[in-house]
């Protein structure tokens, strides 16, 4: 994985809410994240649950910001993708695309792995604020934060299932511009644990 610098991580600024259908160990498969910001504070807010939290993303500050990163567990078997609950077609999609053998590319021995987790930022396109160049390199240098703050805010799902540590994570970097519409593998989610939490 790519060694990327993000900002100073704040475990204390991570609130994580659960929604109908969640809890804090299961399910896995389904379980979607939406995670929010306050520019003013540096507050994080993880939503929990087997769609992703609307209310949160429609809020007026976030439709014009267009900053916050969604997540979603899949199995690693591509057949499971389309069954997401509250994934757009777009997503279920692109799940398809990535990891069918376990890469984006065929490959008959590698091997797929059980879960994958896809995230989505949305670089340009719309109504949004700023230009796609300034957006991309935002979510390059935040993007690790925010993953931490997803594997901290749901730290109980790791303890309950190990195994997730080692799943893959794929983000996709949607926007209108081609250059930056891509999907990239971003390691897996031992990459981003916190020193407290790796001895628990």
């Amino acid at each position: 994985m790519i060694e990327r610098k993000s900002p100073k991580f704040r475990p204390h600024k991570v609130h994580t809410v659960f929604l109908e259908g969640s809890n804090p160990s299961e399910p896995i498969v389904g379980r979607h994240y939406t995670l929010t910001h306050s520019d003013r504070t540096g507050d994080l807010y993880l939503s929990i649950g087997l769609i992703y939290n609307e209310v949160q993303i429609e809020r007026p500050y976030i439709r014009f910001m267009r900053d916050e990163v969604r997540a979603v567990w899949v199995s690693g078997s591509a057949k499971d993708a389309d069954s997401t609950s509250g994934t757009t077609s777009e997503e279920s999609s692109a799940h398809s695309n990535v990891y069918t053998n376990g890469s984006s590319e065929s490959d008959s021995t590698t091997t797929v792995p059980p879960f994958v987790t896809h995230v989505y930022v949305h670089v340009s396109g719309g109504r949004v604020y700023g230009r796609a160049k300034q957006r991309n390199q935002s979510f390059q240098k935040d993007l690790p934060r925010a993953l931490r703050a997803i594997r901290h805010g749901d730290a109980y799902l790791f303890t309950a299932h190990p195994e997730l540590d080692n799943a893959p994570i794929v983000v996709h970097f949607q926007s209108d511009v081609e250059k930056y519409q891509r999907v990239e593998e971003w390691g897996s989610w031992k990459d981003y644990t916190i020193p407290f939490l790796r001895n628990r």
